[in-house]
């Protein structure tokens, strides 16, 4: 408020409510705003104060979704393992009328499990995209790919796609996969991005913000994969061909 103050502006149509803490920044409680002016001058606030639900850091977002759904919450702190009520670095919290919640995508097995399928991060499949169940197959988002990758992108699938329809038509096909740089559709900061399929290794970075490459070196200084943002992106075709294939 104070704040809002100094700026000259009114009170924001979304700070409805006060979160009460102690000297230790410890969640006590919440004083709703509209309830501000029906009591007397002279109240403490411990005795105006309801209990207040604090949102675990490590909660999630589903959780999060239904909490505020089952309680009818406009608003909660985030709050760490002890109790501690967590803010920005300036001392207040971050107001927005969107948020977006990039979780990635989790595959629904539960249809495949329960009809006796091999599952694991997603349907498990061989080369050739075939279930643990014979004339039953997997493509797309919800595979699981030999070596436990799981491809929940366009181009995958589209090559999954061709190579299960001469499958099906009588010739087996197995899979391969070359390197598929993913677009993150950013305008305000176009991104090409191409995982590593291994965690060992380490990254070297080039350029100046917002124009950056990186690319990342297995132990033995292979290139396996690399991250290009900006004016940077005009070396997507040229890295691509250095990486290794996703599936042989």
């Amino acid at each position: 408020l104070r704040e809002q103050r100094r700026r000259g502006e009114g009170p924001s149509e979304h700070l409805n409510s006060l979160f009460v803490v102690d000297d230790d920044h410890r969640l006590l409680g919440v004083v709703a705003l509209a309830d501000v002016v029906s009591y007397p001058p002279d109240a403490r606030v411990e005795s105006v104060m309801s209990p207040a639900t604090g949102l675990p850091v490590d909660l999630p977002v589903r959780e999060v979704i239904a909490t505020f759904r089952d309680r009818d919450l406009l608003s909660a702190p985030v709050v760490s393992d002890d109790g501690l009520v967590l803010t920005t670095s300036h001392g207040g919290t971050i107001q927005a009328d969107v948020v977006l919640s990039a979780i990635g995508l989790a595959p629904n097995t539960a249809l495949a499990a329960e009809a006796g399928i091999a599952c694991d991060r997603g349907i498990q499949v061989d080369a050739t995209l075939k279930t643990s169940q014979d004339g039953i197959y997997a493509i797309g988002d919800c595979a699981e790919l030999p070596g436990g990758q799981v491809l929940p992108y366009i181009l995958p699938t589209t090559h999954a796609a061709r190579a299960l329809a001469k499958t099906l038509a009588g010739e087996s096909t197995p899979l391969s996969l070359p390197a598929l740089p993913v677009i993150v559709k950013t305008p305000a900061c176009p991104t090409v991005v191409s995982p590593a399929a291994s965690a060992e290794g380490s990254w070297q970075v080039e350029g100046d913000s917002p124009n950056y490459e990186a690319v990342f070196h297995g132990p033995d200084g292979t290139p396996l994969g690399f991250a290009l943002s900006g004016d940077k992106l005009a070396r997507r075709a040229e890295l691509a061909k250095q990486m290794p294939p996703l599936l042989a």
